[in-house]
């Protein structure tokens, strides 16, 4: 759904194998994709589990982030075509961050 509301036609999570690896974005594909450590942290994740009519990620709850770090960061790759057709997705990445940084 982040990709969707971004403008995407579809996206997928890239997260380490067993879920559960702390700093999995600082070694993903031979690169650092962590958020630098200085900057904050706003939330933990979107909560839209049952909500009648959702369209965006924007009419999600979110989780606080007490106890996160940005070892914790997720990937998200978000895809031009279906992910169900194969494709090369082109290097870089988007990083939704707020206007201060």
């Amino acid at each position: 759904m982040m990709c969707v509301t971004l403008g995407f036609k579809d996206g997928k999570i890239k997260n380490s194998p067993d879920d559960q690896q702390t700093g999995f974005c600082a070694s993903y594909e031979g690169k650092n994709y962590c958020g630098p450590e200085k900057m904050p942290i706003h939330f933990m994740g979107f909560v839209c589990d049952n909500i009648p009519d959702l369209k965006d990620i924007f009419g999600c709850g979110k989780k606080g982030a007490e106890s996160c770090t940005h070892q914790n960061d997720l990937i998200i790759e978000c895809l031009t075509t279906d992910m169900n057709q194969k494709q090369t997705p082109p290097d870089g990445t988007l990083r939704i961050m707020g206007h201060d940084g």
